[in-house]
């Protein structure tokens, strides 16, 4: 998947996730199949949810934290091999699934900033260029509120680069079942919260 414009612009807002009925025909199928595939036994709505697309090679995977009885879930979901956009899937495309609790207050924390990402989505004044990188997806949910949802390319820095890294943590978390550096994280956690906070 390709983003076209300048490659100058710097971007510190997700921009508003596409849904299904304004995709260009050519990638309905394969979003069908995507979504189908990681969300499978998920709730839609999420405290925080993120889904990566690398452009080539690499398979797509999902990091989720929902809540259940009183409980948070952090769920990591990678596919076993890439889907493309070409691609005819037949059968069940597999993937792996690491799951593990978490903790109430950490999950709070990264529910509020998910929604914050989410909610300052908005489009780019101007277009920007990308050919070969990684687009990352965030989704959460909130009472009244519905889920809302943003996305960006292969952020270089500032706000969503950290979002960007919270992810690869969680992910890294969830495989290797364990919290690590969870103090550390909190405070980068909450330093971005404030910068979403701010604009």
């Amino acid at each position: 998947i390709c983003n076209i414009g300048r490659q100058d612009v710097v971007i510190d807002n997700l921009e508003p996730e596409e849904g299904f009925l304004s995709c260009h025909p050519t990638f309905e199928e394969y979003y069908v199949s995507l979504k189908k595939t990681l969300f499978e036994n998920l709730s839609y709505y999420t405290d925080a949810r993120a889904i990566v697309i690398p452009s080539f090679g690499e398979p797509q995977y999902l990091v989720s934290i929902d809540s259940k009885d009183g409980l948070s879930y952090l769920t990591y979901r990678i596919l076993k091999e890439q889907i493309g956009i070409s691609n005819k899937n037949k059968g069940k495309i597999e993937y792996r699934e690491y799951k593990m609790e978490l903790d109430t207050t950490l999950a709070n924390r990264l529910h509020e900033l998910f929604f914050l990402a989410t909610s300052k989505a908005r489009y780019p004044e101007e277009p920007y260029f990308g050919t070969d990188g990684i687009t990352y997806t965030f989704m959460s949910s909130k009472q009244f509120y519905g889920t809302r949802s943003g996305k960006i390319w292969s952020p270089e820095g500032g706000r969503l680069l950290g979002l960007v890294q919270i992810t690869d943590w969680l992910a890294k978390c969830a495989k290797e079942k364990e919290i690590a550096d969870r103090d550390k994280m909190i405070v980068k956690i909450n330093e971005l919260i404030e910068k979403f906070r701010k604009n």
